[in-house]
Order: structure tokens, then C-alpha cells, then sequence
């Protein structure tokens, strides 16, 4: 009888273990598979396009900007590649679509408004929010 029950017992633990090991299993592949995601993004967008649309971009002295639609065209371009994020991660694609917008209506104002402020101090804005975008996708990536 007491073999038994330790036979139960031993079977149930096993049983126990193998189901922890399924689900964590799954979660790793999940974590595995929003990471090679958030890699193809960051290695597309943060590292080429962003930047080589940035290159367009021209504040002049005179307050003027020209090649703001380029940054644009490509922030949408970036923000539809992330909507894989909108059904599983709604708090990451929202926070990076805010961002983005916070960006984009800066660029957008610095256009309509003609704001008087200094080439640097355009690009030192634009910098910020940008750094902002890259290091929540950075974080992402690293933490899953």
C-alpha cells in the first residue's frame, strides 16, 4: 500500500511538472518569436530607414523645413510593420504610435507653424522623441 501511494504520488509530481514544462516551453517560442520580430524592425527601421530618411530632412535658418515628407513616409511605413504588436502587446504598439505621433505633429508644426526657434534646437526635438522611439523598441527586444 505504501509503495503505492508513493507510485501516485511520483506519477502526479511528474504529471505536474511535464504541464509547467509545456507552458513554459510556450512562453519562450512567444518571447522568441515577438523578439525576431522586434529584430527584423529594429534592424530595417531603427538602423536604416529611419535614418537615411533623416538625411532629407532640412531645417534652414530662415525657419523653413523641407523633406519632412520622406521622415513621414517612413514613420508610417514603421508604424504599419509594428501593428503585429496591436493584438498581442496593445500597451507597446500604443505607446510607440503615440510616440510617433508626438514626432510626426512636431514636424508637422515646425512646418504650418514656421516656429522661431534655432536649427539646433529643431534637431535636438526631433533627436529626443526619435531616442525615446528606439530605446521602447530596445527595450522590447531585450525584455520580450
Amino acid at each position: 500500500m505504501d509503495l503505492e501511494c508513493v507510485a501516485i504520488v511520483l506519477s502526479i509530481i511528474a504529471i505536474i511538472v511535464s504541464v509547467i514544462g509545456i507552458f513554459q516551453t510556450k512562453k519562450v517560442n512567444t518571447i522568441n518569436l515577438n523578439s525576431e520580430h522586434i529584430k527584423d524592425i529594429y534592424k530595417e527601421f531603427l538602423t536604416q530607414k529611419i535614418p537615411d530618411s533623416l538625411r532629407y530632412l532640412n531645417y534652414n535658418d530662415n525657419h523653413e523645413l523641407s523633406g519632412e515628407q520622406k521622415l513621414q513616409n517612413t514613420l508610417l511605413e514603421f508604424l504599419k510593420a509594428i501593428r503585429y504588436f496591436e493584438y498581442l502587446d496593445e500597451e507597446f504598439y500604443i505607446d510607440i504610435k503615440m510616440k510617433i505621433q508626438r514626432l510626426e505633429d512636431y514636424i508637422i508644426g515646425s512646418e504650418l507653424q514656421n516656429y522661431d526657434v534655432s536649427k539646433d534646437f529643431f534637431y535636438k526635438n526631433v533627436k529626443e522623441m526619435l531616442v525615446d522611439i528606439y530605446n521602447t523598441v530596445s527595450n522590447k527586444y531585450e525584455n520580450g
